[in-house]
């Protein structure tokens, strides 16, 4: 990767508004979110970790070539939250997050906001796209299945025609996004259930640099799709929309996926 650019481009993280970060001596970050979010992923050893409202997590980058120069991570400020990652000279650079008090590394996961309820989202809103780690938390499954079942009321539930890195709703049926805790996915849902709410046809992954992996979460039937951005050295976008006859996609709403 070339010099003079974020470093990390692939593990990427997110972090809500009204974060307090603070910058340490060793220009490590210590990030603690506002109340209602917590923190939940995969530590590096592949179990479940959850921090919990309130405690913070630390996030660091190292050099593993340190010949090319240095990176140190940074936070990117904007309306709907902010992007932190590494950026320097470095052309090997590695992001590490963990628990601030203990220091059990992150090798994946996401801030999530309990406060939250589970809704559609109108395509003009702009969330992060939901994660793996997530969908092990049985606060989140129970919210999911109940939101899911509101909607369908009894009506059967779809199996979505499935391809390499995209999905499409069969006849009857819409895609529309719903919030999960701050968190973006798609669902098929029956069209007539829909109302105002805004729905296509399709949903695809994006990668600007590697591969984006589409993602599908079942539980009692009613699945979500979303993105994994692990093999993604660039941005790895959830992508709302139709196919186009050429082979295009025209998506009408995108989500950014994140590796942390």
């Amino acid at each position: 990767m070339a010099k003079d650019c974020d470093c990390g481009c692939g593990s990427r993280g997110w972090i809500p508004n009204g974060s307090t970060v603070t910058v340490n001596n060793d220009l490590s970050l210590t990030v603690v979110p506002p109340t209602g979010f917590i923190y939940v992923g995969f530590d590096v050893l592949d179990q479940l970790l959850v921090v919990d409202s309130g405690n913070a997590l630390s996030v660091s980058c190292t050099c593993n070539n340190t010949t090319s120069g240095g990176c140190s991570p940074f936070i990117g400020v904007g309306p709907d939250g902010s992007t932190q990652g590494c950026a320097g000279s470095c052309t090997d650079c590695t992001m590490k997050q963990s628990v601030a008090l203990t220091n059990a590394e992150f090798k994946n996961g996401g801030f999530i906001s309990l406060a939250e309820k589970v809704r559609f989202v109108n395509d003009n809103e702009k969330l992060p796209a939901a994660f793996d780690a997530m969908f092990e938390l049985e606060t989140v499954q129970l919210a999911f299945v109940a939101f899911m079942r509101s909607v369908y009321k009894g009506l059967p539930v779809p199996k979505l025609i499935e391809g390499d890195n995209f999905a499409t709703a069969p006849d009857g049926y819409s895609l529309a996004t719903i919030s999960l805790f701050n968190r973006a996915a798609i669902v098929a849902v029956p069209t007539i259930a829909l109302g105002d709410t805004p729905a296509a046809s399709s949903v695809t992954c994006s990668c600007t640099a590697g591969t984006c992996e589409k993602k599908d979460y079942t539980l009692m039937g009613y699945g979500a799709v979303y993105c994994d951005a692990a093999s993604c050295t660039g941005t790895c976008t959830l992508k709302k929309g139709t196919f186009l006859l050429n082979g295009g996609f025209n998506s009408n709403a995108e989500y950014p996926s994140y590796t942390f």
